[in-house]
Formats: structure tokens, C-alpha cells, sequence
């Protein structure tokens, strides 16, 4: 195997992505270097490939139904697969099976909500819908607590010393 040259940025983002922080990129073996440049890996930890939760839903979506094996899956997924080895990429499509199967991915995000509307407004969502909109509501009154906390104590400031620059004496 010919050793991979790689930009600076590309072994910086794949040292990001490895757990322990004593681990170099440059000591791991060169089937994990290659995989971590993969935008489907989000961590290496101890010889162990974490991967994205978009890793899961696609690997689901294109071996459901038999349309692809889960090699072919993860070798369309741009992974190596001679390198990091046919078990690692049945036992990844057997993972992303399961989720798929237990409803666990595309689950709702609080990202996928406005928090700043109110939960009288808020009709017809599932049990899992309601739990994102909750926490992505709960986000924005935190939000909104420091700002009015702030705001009050610029005016307890302004009471105090009749201006919103107290000079010091």
C-alpha cells in the first residue's frame, strides 16, 4: 500500500475526529487514515470507526430491499473496503439496519424548529416531534433569560449611578 500524502487541513480535521487526544494521526494505521478523511466518520476510538449518523441512514436507504449489500453500501460510501475489511462493512449495514428498523434515524432535531413560537401553536406533533420543538424551545428561553438579565441589570446599573458608564471614583 503507498502511503497517502495529505494537506495540512485534511490531517487537522482527522486529528479532530480521533478520541484520545495522545493518539497522533500519523501513528495510525493507514487503512484508519484514509477512512478518516471520510466525511462519514465522526471519531476514531481505540482502533474503532464512529460513524455519522447521515453514515446510518444512508448505508439503511441504499441496502434496504436488497438494492445493495452492505460491502457494495460501504464501498459506494467511498470506504475502503479491501483496507478496513468486509466484516467491518457488514457489521456497519447490519447497525444501520437496526436503527432503520427501530425508527431511530431521521429523528426530529431541535434544529428543525423555531423555538420563539409558543406552545399553544404547536398542534399535531408526534411524541418524538414534541421532544425536539421542547428542547429547541427551551434553547431559546435560556436565550432569552440571559438577555433580560442582562437588560435588568443595566438598569439597576443606570438606577445606581445614573448612567449606563459608571466612572470609576
Amino acid at each position: 500500500m503507498t502511503v497517502k500524502k495529505y494537506t495540512e487541513e485534511e490531517i487537522e480535521a482527522a486529528q479532530n475526529k480521533i478520541a484520545d487526544r495522545n493518539i497522533r494521526f500519523e501513528n495510525i494505521e493507514e487503512e484508519f487514515q484514509e477512512a478518516l478523511m471520510n466525511p462519514y466518520v465522526e471519531s476514531y476510538r481505540k482502533g474503532r470507526l464512529v460513524y455519522t449518523e447521515d453514515f446510518y441512514k444512508e448505508m439503511f436507504n441504499r441496502t434496504r430491499d436488497g438494492l445493495m449489500s452492505s460491502v457494495e453500501a460501504y464501498r459506494s460510501l467511498e470506504f475502503n473496503v479491501e483496507a478496513l475489511g468486509e466484516d467491518r462493512a457488514n457489521s456497519a449495514g447490519k447497525r444501520a439496519r437496526q436503527l432503520g428498523l427501530q425508527n431511530k434515524l431521521n429523528r426530529p432535531k431541535p434544529t428543525d424548529y423555531n423555538g420563539t413560537i409558543p406552545m399553544s401553536q404547536m398542534k399535531g406533533l408526534s411524541d418524538a416531534e414534541m421532544l425536539a420543538y421542547l428542547q429547541a424551545r427551551c434553547m431559546y428561553l435560556e436565550v432569552e433569560v440571559d438577555v433580560l438579565k442582562k437588560k435588568r441589570a443595566q438598569q439597576l446599573q443606570e438606577k445606581l449611578f445614573g448612567s449606563k458608564n459608571p466612572k470609576n471614583s
